[in-house]
């Protein structure tokens, strides 16, 4: 099964830069209440929560997608003969997000990237098998495997029911229009910021997402049912994921921050160019709640009826 990742936690906060260029003096970003109350912070964050959703509308987005796809899953299943169960959702984690592509000068601070949340909910949902499955043995096992694998077509067409079905080409236009500010305006910081990250111990190509992969491959691969924060690395894992954040910020902050607050008009105009795109993603994230529970409606009945 396709499940969306969850999606990571950002926040203001304040920031005093430590990676300035040779002979500038460090600049210091708006605090964290500045940054939040400010023209800029406020507007990059309406939009974007429009395209993301809130945290509860994207959690209703992976729920409603979990659903439905077992909903698919199972009716090919039972049409087919087998016996099928609803296995119990994880318990997914969205934290609060502004966040454009994960762009260095159009991202707000990460406090940590959700990584330990996420593990955590994983394990506690543990295997995902079905319950159906898991009281078969031999050939009837092998059986409602090779039926499950014939289904997989059926599952397609919910693959994307966790975000709205206009968000991407929104997002897409958004991120061009802040790809070209950023690429104009501070065209070094992606090199500066590899020079900053790696004076911390953390290398980076891309970006952001070699620090979260970073954060990422410092999690034990724990055997069985166990309790993650009992095994061996975990502390020092979250320990890592929080500095690894912190220090991100540090090597980004201060341009961030001045990115995004010159650029107050521009964001302007793009919001009103682009109102009814937004709000109608932003009507669809409203409506996932009342979607998720029609598929979880739908499973219950299906799980009824075997």
């Amino acid at each position: 099964m396709t499940r969306v990742p969850a999606v990571t936690a950002l926040a203001f906060t304040a920031f005093l830069s430590g990676c300035a260029q040779a002979g500038s003096r460090p600049t210091a970003a708006p605090a964290a209440e500045t940054l939040a109350d400010s023209d800029g912070g406020r507007l990059l964050t309406e939009i974007v929560h429009k395209l993301n959703g809130t945290p509860k509308q994207r959690v209703a987005g992976q729920q409603r997608q979990y659903y439905a796809w077992q909903t698919a899953l199972g009716a090919c299943m039972t049409a087919k003969g087998a016996t099928f169960e609803i296995p119990p959702p994880s318990e997914y984690v969205a934290g609060e997000t502004v966040s454009v592509s994960n762009m260095l000068g159009w991202s707000m601070r990460y406090d940590d990237f959700k990584i330990a949340e996420r593990r955590q909910a994983a394990a506690k949902a543990g295997t995902g098998d079905n319950p159906a499955l898991l009281k078969l043995t031999g050939s009837a096992a092998e059986r409602w495997l090779s039926i499950q694998y014939g289904c997989e077509p059926a599952t397609r067409a919910t693959e994307d029911l966790a975000v709205p079905a206009g968000a991407a080409a929104v997002k897409e236009k958004l991120a061009g229009e802040l790809h070209a500010l950023q690429k104009g305006q501070v065209p070094d910081l992606l090199n500066e910021y590899r020079t900053c990250m790696s004076g911390k111990g953390i290398a980076v190509e891309e970006g952001l997402p070699d620090v979260m992969m970073s954060a990422e491959q410092k999690y034990p691969i724990p055997s069985g049912n166990t309790d993650l924060t009992q095994v061996e690395g975990w502390a020092e894992a979250v320990g890592f994921e929080k500095a690894a954040a912190a220090a991100d910020w540090e090597c980004r902050g201060a341009k961030a921050a001045r990115l995004i607050e010159s650029n107050v008009d521009r964001l302007t105009v793009w919001a009103a160019a682009h109102k009814d795109e937004l709000d109608a993603v932003a009507a669809e994230w409203a409506a996932m709640p009342g979607e998720r529970d029609k598929a979880k409606a739908a499973a219950t009945k299906l799980a009824r009826h075997q």
